[in-house]
């Protein structure tokens, strides 16, 4: 084979990945946008089979996958402190700014569209409410009453806290010496066990508390991510492989199993197409958090407006139409900009090593 692909094809999943041009920005996007696709037919009530609502699973699955590789990556190369700050530096401005979008802005012009009457204090609540990511308010008063979907306005905030708490469990236990120098086996082991548990949480256990259980489900998700940032030196990227996980996943979906034991060919399908090589938009410009969080608030609004009349597809072109305008407003107007302050702890801390040396 004298294709460029071939050299590609070569290299470890690592090597792959640790190229600057990689697309798991572009991955992320597609996740994202294939939740607004999934939103589409319960905000949009419509009767339309078949439904495709099980690509929002899918997509979260994928995002924590991604999130486990990358936040491993993160933590081995960070000490605690900056760790947690890079983290709350990158999801904490953003989804503020969705919170008192959605409190003074949406929800008035939600309440005008609709001709209720809005409850300010509803909206300051909901700001209030919601403002350290655990979800504990999900509409406001006097807005999204006649929509098939009402008196929720985000919808899709409810994976953030898992994540966070992902984010703090990984932190803490890299933070044990002997748990870091032997992560290689260390991290694929939790993973196993993980698995484990979640098969026994819907199985035999029979948990049915959705808190417990997304826990598990999700938890096993990134940490499958962490397993294959473990394995990366080792994992090849083989155009076999990418077949035998596709079809070991659509067989897995086929009965109805992709979620309990999917988490190994979605995953290495997902980190080999965020391998590719290709400069594009999304190289040095992440939308997908932006789109993920404003995707579901501009589906409501469209549909309180009558876009549900229009069909989904003009419902689902809309949304990811405006929503990819939001997304960039937010990367640049705050993502971005807050991100020039992810090296504070370490600024800091060299300078104050540098002051008691004097």
């Amino acid at each position: 084979m004298s294709t460029s692909k071939q050299p590609h094809l070569r290299k470890s999943l690592g090597e792959a990945l640790s190229d600057r041009n990689n697309i798991l920005n572009l991955v992320r996007l597609v996740l994202a946008a294939s939740v607004i696709v999934a939103h589409a037919w319960p905000l949009t009530g419509s009767l339309v089979t078949p439904g495709l609502e099980f690509l929002g699973v899918i997509a979260v699955e994928g995002f924590f996958i991604i999130s486990g590789y990358l936040i491993v990556a993160s933590r081995m190369n960070s000490g605690f402190v900056s760790f947690i700050w890079k983290r709350i530096i990158r999801i904490m401005p953003g989804y503020w700014m969705v919170l008192l979008l959605i409190g003074f802005v949406f929800s008035p012009l939600a309440s005008w569209m609709g001709n209720t009457a809005l409850n300010v204090e509803s909206s300051v609540n909901y700001v209030v409410s919601n403002w350290f990511l655990n979800i504990r308010q999900w509409g406001i008063e006097g807005t999204l009453e006649s929509v098939p979907y009402p008196n929720a306005w985000n919808g899709s905030l409810w994976t953030l806290w898992y994540e966070f708490r992902a984010y703090l469990a990984i932190g803490i236990v890299l933070s044990v010496g002997w748990i870091r120098r032997k992560s290689s086996w260390g991290l694929p082991l939790m993973f196993v066990l993980s698995v484990v548990v979640w098969a026994l949480f819907r199985g035999p256990l029979e948990v049915s508390t959705n808190s417990y259980l997304a826990v598990v489900r999700l938890g096993s998700y990134f940490l499958a991510g962490a397993a294959f940032y473990a394995l990366r030196k080792v994992l090849p990227i083989r155009f076999s492989w990418i077949l035998a996980a596709m079809l070991m996943y659509l067989a897995l979906f086929q009965i109805g199993w992709n979620s309990f034991y999917g988490h190994i060919p979605l995953g290495y399908l997902l980190l080999a197409a965020g391998s590719l090589s290709w400069k594009n938009l999304t190289t040095k410009n992440d939308l997908s958090y932006g789109v993920y969080i404003y995707a579901f608030p501009v589906q409501q609004l469209l549909v309180l407006g009558g876009s549900a009349n229009l069909g989904l597809v003009s419902n689902i072109l809309l949304t990811l139409l405006i929503t990819l305008a939001m997304a960039w407003l937010s990367w640049v107007l705050v993502e971005r900009p807050a991100l020039r302050f992810k090296d504070l702890p370490d600024k800091l801390r060299n300078r104050n090593r540098r002051t008691s040396s004097i």
